[in-house]
């Protein structure tokens, strides 16, 4: 760190603090509204499924929220949830609202390392070609 120069910029390189709700946060990190993560399922290994209510839950945002999908405000996501949270393809699983379509809803999205789609969506998303 350069501390003679004249830089607007400040980088935070690690901290310890909890998540700030003043400062851009993935959505799965906001420190005003909960964020639910997926259930793992036993008979499928990394196979995440979403409750309806979970999607509801989530697409709730502060304004400083990003995607974690496409970096940007949660604001201008085009695929954070389908509106009002409720969704057309839910099916009944032991009397329990499941979601079939999850990709679609960016709201679920976070960095659990049980459900690696949304860390693959988000690296395509950077680099459409994979280079």
């Amino acid at each position: 760190i350069d501390l003679n120069s004249n830089a607007d910029e400040i980088q935070f390189i690690s901290t310890n603090a909890v998540m700030s709700k003043d400062m851009p946060h993935a959505r799965h990190n906001c420190p005003v509204h909960y964020f639910e993560k997926g259930i793992c399922t036993t008979y499928r290994p990394h196979h995440i499924v979403y409750p309806n209510d979970t999607i509801r839950t989530n697409a709730k945002y502060c304004d400083n929220c990003y995607c974690y999908v496409c970096d940007v405000p949660v604001s201008q996501c085009q695929q954070w949830a389908i509106p009002n949270g409720a969704s057309t393809t839910a099916s009944k699983t032991a009397g329990n609202e499941q979601n079939n379509d999850s990709e679609k809803h960016h709201c679920l999205a976070s960095d659990d390392y049980r459900d690696e789609k949304w860390k693959r969506a988000r690296q395509l998303r950077q680099n459409p070609f994979g280079r």
